[in-house]
């Protein structure tokens, strides 16, 4: 088990980040976050609270950033003031900056942009059944045909028959493994969180998570497919 788990975490480190498809993102979305890119800034703040970052922000590129209804009751003014001083930097590295500092995260709803708690920028969780037959059943050996040549009339002489084999093993034939491996590399932090859950039903994994989260699934199932 610990040498499929360290060679899992060496195919994670070396997978290609994975491009998001245009059709993936909202038009308006997209226009967003290219000004966001493309716009650059000098900013001073000290000790200003986020609700003044984000008008400042949104004067400078025209993109409606908010704080969310749910960030504003969960954190305090103290916790939501920002002192940042950086010179010629893309709002969206800035913004970037401030989310990182303060614990945040930012979600796209309502046609605007919502700064708001990383639980809550997660949405809920929601049901997938993942199938995973092809990564447990067992890889089954054939003999090849006998080849030896032996001279005539010794046909019988050493003739044995090769047992076919039952199967190999493989590092993935449990499917417990493949759901501890789908815990340990996936959405860290959340599997405690409620309506989060995780089985095995039959040649099924059973999840109920965060739709990020299972795009993190997704990626590690092909690696392991890969793999095998």
């Amino acid at each position: 088990m610990r040498r499929t788990v360290l060679l899992l975490a060496l195919l994670l480190a070396l997978a290609p980040v994975r491009a998001t498809t245009a059709g993936s993102v909202p038009p308006r979305l997209r226009e967003m976050l290219l000004v966001l890119e493309h716009r650059l800034v000098n900013v001073d703040f000290e000790n200003e609270p986020l609700a003044g970052v984000l008008r400042f922000f949104r004067t400078w590129t025209g993109v409606n950033l908010i704080e969310s209804p749910v960030l504003r009751a969960e954190r305090g003014p103290a916790e939501l003031r920002v002192t940042l001083t950086l010179t010629k930097v893309s709002v969206k590295t800035a913004l970037e900056i401030i989310l990182d500092l303060k614990g945040l995260a930012a979600v796209y709803r309502h046609g605007v942009i919502m700064i708001t708690t990383p639980k809550d920028a997660r949405g809920k969780p929601v049901l997938r059944l993942y199938n995973i037959s092809d990564l447990t059943f067992r890889i089954r050996d054939f003999p090849a045909p006998d080849l030896m040549l032996r001279p005539a009339g010794s046909e019988d002489f050493g003739k044995i028959a090769a047992p076919e084999e039952e199967g190999r093993e493989h590092a993935f034939a449990d499917p417990e493994t493949i759901l501890d491996l789908v815990r340990d590399n996936c959405g860290a932090g959340t599997w405690e969180d409620e309506g989060v859950s995780a089985n095995v039903f039959g040649r099924f994994l059973v999840v109920r998570q965060y739709r990020a989260v299972h795009r993190e699934i997704g990626n590690l199932l092909d690696l392991l497919r890969a793999y095998r």
